[in-house]
């Protein structure tokens, strides 16, 4: 089985060519490159990556420069003879789907939410000093790890939107009512 799953940014816009097919139908290679951030350290790989036919004019329409996508497809060898006669040896994504990974407005709406969680997170620090707590203080990293949350949402890392947050049919924000909650209850 060959299948990869990855999700960056374009480096570039997409390089687009139209070719002819011996029938005499046109064909559109469309060549890109990801930069794909590594899971637990600052470094980046890029990988190049090709798609044809219908999904070529899908990436010609719809893609550009520094947007983020998903794109799931099969590595292959992609070795050829360079001007200079040497053999060069590399690989690519041929890609079987691309979604898109953010909206268009959500660089905009990713500052609004760090500025209203910044100001949250100091209301909630200044509130929860003023409440007495029966058991001993907890430090984020084990709150998050007895409930299960993710930790970087618990120190208010967290890039989902207001509209993403978990919301009750009272439109009470859950995930607030959730984080007030004494964890011992869960001992």
């Amino acid at each position: 089985m060959n299948k990869s799953i990855m999700m960056g940014r374009l480096v570039r816009d997409p390089e687009i060519n139209y070719t002819t097919k011996k029938d005499g139908d046109e064909f559109v290679v469309a060549n890109f490159r990801i930069a794909v951030d590594r899971k637990y350290s600052d470094e980046t790989d890029f990988f190049p990556c090709t798609a044809f036919g219908w999904l070529a004019e899908f990436v010609e329409k719809y893609l550009y420069q520094g947007i983020k996508i998903v794109i799931t497809g099969r590595m292959e060898n992609n070795n050829y003879t360079n001007k200079d006669g040497d053999k060069v040896y590399g690989v690519r994504l041929c890609c079987d789907e691309i979604e898109f990974a953010e909206s268009k407005n959500s660089q905009d709406d990713d500052e609004d939410d760090s500025k209203s969680r910044s100001r949250s997170n100091k209301s909630r620090q200044s509130s929860s000093r003023g409440r007495k707590s029966s058991g001993s203080q907890r430090s984020s990293k084990s709150s998050s790890g007895r409930s299960g949350r993710n930790s970087n949402y618990s120190s208010g890392k967290s890039s989902r939107s207001s509209s993403q947050r978990g919301r009750s049919s009272r439109n009470d924000d859950v995930d607030e009512q959730f984080d007030d909650m004494d964890y011992e209850e869960f001992d």
